[in-house]
């Protein structure tokens, strides 16, 4: 966590939902700052991240499907940038499968956050984000692979049951 600021987390899916208890909790018990939706429409999402300004978010892979599938409709506008794009996103991909861990490299800080990574997050409204927790459902791999080199972020995958209270493990 940032030490001395004001951590802010989005609120997206319904109280009733077992993982938004559990992380609701977990903020409320940190004195971490809630933020809800202004209408319960998850098209206004992004609206709503953008004015937050969260520092972390749990979604659904639903969402996380619809952020890949929005990324990747955003970047097929022209070839030469189709072309570097789709590159630089291999490479990082195949860094993240090979080493893991946050990309630190000179060329992933001075080039790639700025002329891509930065704009991506802005457009999600993520950017303050560290990481995203994703549950209540299954979610591919490739998504998530794609996700953390696209918004070079931390993806966290929970584990667990309502029937058991929540959450029983979470991996990176």
């Amino acid at each position: 966590h940032k030490r001395d600021e004001q951590l802010r987390y989005m609120c997206f899916l319904p109280l009733a939902h077992i993982l938004q208890r559990q992380v609701t909790v977990y903020c409320l018990s940190r004195g971490i700052g809630l933020g809800f939706l202004h209408k319960p429409d998850p098209s206004i999402m992004v609206e709503d991240m953008k004015i937050l300004k969260a520092d972390f978010a749990a979604l659904v892979p639903r969402i996380l499907t619809r952020f890949e599938a929005g990324i990747k409709g955003s970047l097929e506008k022209t070839s030469i940038q189709n072309t570097l794009v789709t590159n630089f996103l291999d490479a990082k991909q195949a860094r993240l499968t090979t080493k893991g861990g946050p990309d630190k490299s000179l060329m992933n800080c001075l080039v790639f956050q700025r002329v891509l990574v930065d704009k991506i997050r802005d457009s999600l409204g993520l950017n303050n984000c560290d990481f995203i927790v994703t549950g209540s459902a299954p979610i591919s791999p490739d998504t998530l692979l794609f996700l953390r080199s696209a918004l070079d972020m931390g993806m966290r995958q929970g584990y667990g049951l309502t029937e058991s209270f929540g959450g029983a493990a979470v991996s990176e």
